[in-house]
């Protein structure tokens, strides 16, 4: 790998409940002979809670280096350590000065920082002269650790913790040779599953109305496509109060892409009150649209306060589908028609994401992938 500078700008929202901006991270890796320098130039001013201390920094450098750079180690990595300088910027949002409050890390900054890194590195990687050095390269994951963590009574009064940590399956972004893993769990935690829906449902006092794979489209696009997330929605069920403590809104995806790649999908958490989801399941019906369950929508901020979910409220959150690598329109016509034939993409998303007409007809015209496809566009 040639010495050089390479740096990934990433963004988050809301330092405080109610607060509207925007705010930069920015990771830049500096390599000079066999040492990298790491330094966090660019990023925002303290702020809020979204900061972390420089030791929680230095965690998630070292992590997302590690991980790519010198992952045959299993671990043993001190002498990788003793070549990483690290050298911040003191009173940044990544290397806040005391008494700064500082993030919630397991769940937002942390992540984003180790996010931001990651893509860093993998810039320096594509580098490389040497293809197998250039593999090594992990494409861009999930900024954040999304769950929906609450708590509340059940039908005898005694208190539980909802412990839904299902964003442990995660997604992973596209890489240089091959797609993202669909809920491929997060580069990281190599082991994360995600709860069986009915032993949740044994211990808890809720209900699945469904929990499925996001679809393929423009988010996550590219000639390596990010893995797909996941939506799943919920409701309280013989119980007479829950209250949701962490969750995730956002207002724009906080998963970019790589190198030309469409970023990931938006994170959102959706409420409603007074449903009509007793009246149909008592009818036999198990609603599977968000939109269709009546009632009232509710607004929900990014990070707010505990929201109260009383029977006859239901929510809905989303685990994202990560970003891709690389330009959407170099995607091989054949991938594409391979996720049209799963079910996972639909003609109309093939041509006006990927420039490419499935089974010869024009869009939305029920073409077949047996059919063939035409490749409208120049194709190296």
């Amino acid at each position: 790998i040639p010495d050089g500078r390479w740096s990934h700008r990433a963004f988050t929202e809301a330092a405080l409940p109610g607060d509207r901006e925007v705010y930069a991270y920015q990771v830049n890796i500096t390599k000079d002979g066999d040492r990298l320098i790491v330094d966090n130039v660019g990023t925002d001013p303290q702020a809020g809670s979204i900061n972390v201390t420089y030791a929680a920094f230095a965690g998630a450098v070292q992590a997302a280096v590690c991980s790519q750079l010198v992952g045959d180690l299993a671990g043993a990595y001190g002498g990788a350590h003793r070549v990483i300088e690290i050298r911040p910027e003191p009173g940044l949002l990544s290397c806040a000065d005391h008494p700064a409050a500082v993030s919630p890390s397991g769940a937002y900054t942390n992540e984003m920082l180790l996010n931001c890194t990651a893509i860093a590195i993998g810039k320096l990687l594509s580098c490389a002269a040497d293809p197998s050095v250039a593999e090594r390269a992990i494409g861009p994951n999930l900024p954040h650790f999304y769950g929906a963590i609450g708590g509340g009574l059940d039908a005898a009064g005694n208190q539980f913790m909802l412990i839904n940590t299902n964003g442990m399956m995660g997604a992973l972004g596209g890489e240089r040779e091959r797609d993202g893993a669909d809920v491929g769990g997060h580069y990281w935690i190599p082991e994360g599953i995600a709860y069986n829906v009915e032993d949740l449902e044994d211990q808890y006092p809720i209900l699945y109305l469904y929990r499925r794979l996001l679809p393929v489209g423009g988010d996550g696009a590219g000639r390596r496509r990010g893995g797909l997330g996941f939506v799943e929605a919920t409701i309280p069920w013989n119980s007479p109060f829950i209250q949701m403590h962490l969750y995730g809104n956002e207002s724009f995806p906080k998963g970019q892409g790589q190198l030309g790649a469409n970023p990931g999908s938006r994170a959102a958490f959706r409420m409603r009150s007074g449903t009509d989801v007793p009246e149909l399941l008592a009818s036999g019906q198990v609603p599977q649209d968000f939109d269709a369950i009546g009632g009232e929508e509710l607004a929900v901020m990014f990070k707010g306060p505990p929201l109260d979910l009383p029977p006859g409220f239901a929510w809905e959150w989303v685990s994202p589908t990560a970003a891709g690598w690389g330009d959407p329109l170099l995607r091989e016509p054949a991938d594409v028609a391979a996720d049209v034939a799963a079910a996972l993409m639909s003609v109309d998303d093939a041509r006006r994401v990927y420039g490419v007409v499935i089974g010869g007809g024009a869009a939305g015209d029920g073409g077949t992938v047996g059919g063939g496809w035409r490749d409208p566009l120049p194709r190296e």
